[in-house]
């Protein structure tokens, strides 16, 4: 099999892409096919994915999975469009692949297996497909290369390669529409091991190209990630460091992330060890709830298999519904479906199908407001939240205030926004589940300014004896409930008044002078935000004036 990347990546640099082992990666635009002019890209980068092969089992199978029931239904509702350009002989593939011509039942059997996909994935925007009939040698039935895209506008979450398919889908229109989101190349070979047929009764002796044609669109719509081993070390993400959206949620035997960089860094022997354990598993809330429940076991042989291993289910589900995404395909098998596990990956993926989880629903948030001088911790609560989706805050025109150390239960996600120098007034507060599925509450959280600090323009009376208390009048501006009222002086502790009423113009209570230092004091009003304002030597602490003594005067008595 590696023969197969090899080829690819001479072949990927024959289009101007090559960065890594596993993607090719144009940032801003991509290098133009041959014979075309160049595509820009809207925005974002585009990025090319390896190869993902499936194998051919001679070992025959009678196995069956019809097509979904919403397939074949007399009042089936199509909820994707998707378009076959049949390539040419003498084109080339991505991988440097020649291409011969179709044959007419090949075709016919490749727009069965397509329009299965029509009415499973919903997308505004055509799915396009470039198709090559080449010759791959024994064993191989066929391959899907990728495109994918990442930080464009919408992209459910950022630094994340999605597939170009559901790119499009998510952004409403065709990022790249001079490229097709998928290449896919199939084995003419084979020759009359070929089973062109639709009724999924393949002889023992043929491979149902149907099946093969459904089970690489699956890889195209994003069932699959950018793990690798090479001499016992395992990488993700290629040279760009991001993963793919399949990525996000495979996980080792323990429940850790494989693209939790404190366990497992990128790369790391570690790593590839936990990629050739058997041990791989993906855990997306849709998957989960199609496997009863548990995690999805992937393929994660003990040699690393490239264009297999980590992008496929594991051998268990052979036999099953669930048999399409496994890594090879016996003569006499058909598979018609990608069974709810197969469909479940592309749902956590950030697919929206015929059976799509419900949205999330944000109903509050609290605190609801902020001041743009630094961060606030919230909650939100509402329903239907997913492990490992994003809270932030949107509005047109501002850049999202992103929620940072979120923690998520099914009806409460928490975090911290940094609100420091954002725009004031009324935001959105957005979750968005994994599965780029979101729950909006418009105008829910609003951004402050600071308000300004009070004014203190007089005090009534002005003076008082230290004998006791005294009731005072302050009056200026900007007081805020909660406000407090002292004298301050130099060396002597503050005078704190008791009693206090507060309105926006002025604030009262009474001071108890008893014993404190004569002289000039500043009245000080404290609002709650710490905010204050002074009216420097604003009142003087008097003594009592001195009480008159009263005498006698003796004369003397003169005896005569």
């Amino acid at each position: 099999m590696e023969w197969l990347h090899r080829r690819f990546w001479v072949g990927a640099a024959r289009v101007g892409l090559i960065l890594s082992v596993v993607l090719a990666v144009a940032a801003g635009s991509v290098a133009a096919a041959p014979g075309s002019s160049a595509a820009v890209s809207t925005a974002g980068e585009r990025a090319l994915g390896a190869p993902v092969v499936l194998i051919a089992d001679p070992e025959a199978s009678r196995h069956r999975t019809p097509p979904p029931a919403s397939a074949v239904s007399a009042v089936r509702v199509q909820s994707a469009t998707i378009n076959v350009n049949y390539l040419p002989s003498g084109s080339t593939d991505p991988h440097g692949q020649s291409c011969h011509t179709w044959p007419t039942a090949a075709r016919g059997a490749f727009s069965y297996a397509a329009g299965i996909w029509e009415m499973l994935v919903s997308s505004s925007v055509p799915i396009e497909i470039d198709a090559c009939w080449a010759d791959l040698g024994g064993g191989y039935l066929g391959y899907a290369i990728t495109r994918f895209g990442r930080d464009f506008p919408g992209a459910p979450v950022p630094n994340t390669w999605y597939p170009m398919a559901l790119a499009n889908a998510v952004y409403g229109s065709d990022l790249d529409p001079l490229w097709p989101d998928m290449h896919l190349t199939y084995n003419r070979g084979l020759g009359s091991a070929w089973y062109f047929g639709t009724d999924g009764s393949t002889p023992s002796t043929q491979y149902d190209f149907a099946s093969v044609v459904l089970h690489e669109i699956t890889h195209g719509l994003g069932f699959a990630g950018s793990m690798k081993v090479e001499h016992g070390w395992g990488s993700w993400g290629g040279v760009t460091g991001y993963p793919f959206s399949y990525d996000r949620f495979t996980q080792d035997g323990g429940g850790n992330s494989l693209i939790n960089t404190t366990i497992y860094p990128n790369p790391s022997s570690a790593l590839g060890s936990a990629l050739t354990s058997n041990n791989v598993w993906f855990d997306g809330p849709r998957a989960r709830s199609a496997n009863g429940g548990t995690r999805v076991k992937l393929y994660a042989p003990s040699t690393w298999q490239p264009g297999s291993s980590y992008s496929h289910l594991d051998q268990i589900f052979n036999g099953t519904e669930n048999a399409l995404m496994t890594y090879s395909l016996s003569s006499g098998e058909s598979n018609h479906s990608p069974g709810p596990v197969g469909l479940g990956v592309l749902e956590d993926v950030g697919w929206a199908t015929g059976d799509p989880t419900p949205a999330p629903t944000v109903t509050s948030i609290a605190p609801d407001e902020g001041e743009n001088t630094g961060s606030v911790a919230v909650s939100v609560a509402g329903s239907g939240f997913q492990s490992g989706a994003t809270l932030r805050l949107r509005r047109a025109g501002q850049a999202d205030i992103v929620a940072t150390g979120v923690t998520v239960s099914a009806a409460e996600i928490s975090g911290t926004l940094d609100l420091t120098g954002r725009a004031t007034g009324s935001w959105n507060v957005v979750v968005t589940n994994p599965d780029a599925q979101s729950g909006t509450l418009p105008g829910g959280f609003t951004v402050t300014a600071p308000a300004p600090a009070p004014t203190v323009t007089s005090i009534a009376p002005e003076e008082g004896e230290n004998t006791g208390s005294v009731a005072v009048v302050v009056a200026g501006g900007g007081f805020q409930s909660g406000a407090a009222l002292r004298l301050r002086r130099s060396g002597q502790p503050d005078i704190v008044a008791t009693g206090v009423t507060v309105s926006a113009a002025d604030i009262s209570g009474t001071l108890d002078l008893t014993g404190r230092a004569t002289g000039s004091w500043n009245v000080v009003v404290t609002n709650p935000d710490a905010q204050s304002g002074t009216l420097p030597g604003g009142f003087t602490v008097t003594a009592p004036a001195p009480t008159e003594q009263g005498f006698q005067i003796f004369l003397p008595l003169l005896l005569r």
